[in-house]
């Protein structure tokens, strides 16, 4: 999720950095795939789903629902 005041800096193909939770060890690169447009207001704060995709090094098995955090590349 993207604060609405981040969100116009961010755009389809931008770089992003992932760490998985369950591989300290490991960061994974990708690309920002999909923003959504509708945004999701949630106790006066509007942010927008941005997806990422990537893909995990073969012996690592990243599975849907793990917790991770991405930061999107800017500059």
């Amino acid at each position: 999720m993207v604060n609405e005041l981040d969100i116009p800096n961010v755009k389809l193909g931008q770089k992003v950095t992932i760490s998985v939770d369950a591989f300290p060890d490991h960061r994974f690169e990708g690309t920002v795939t999909e923003i959504d447009s509708w945004p999701d207001a949630e106790g006066g704060l509007v942010s927008y789903e941005v997806k990422p995709s990537f893909e995990a090094p073969n012996g690592l098995a990243v599975k849907a629902g793990m917790s991770a955090r991405a930061d999107i590349i800017i500059d």
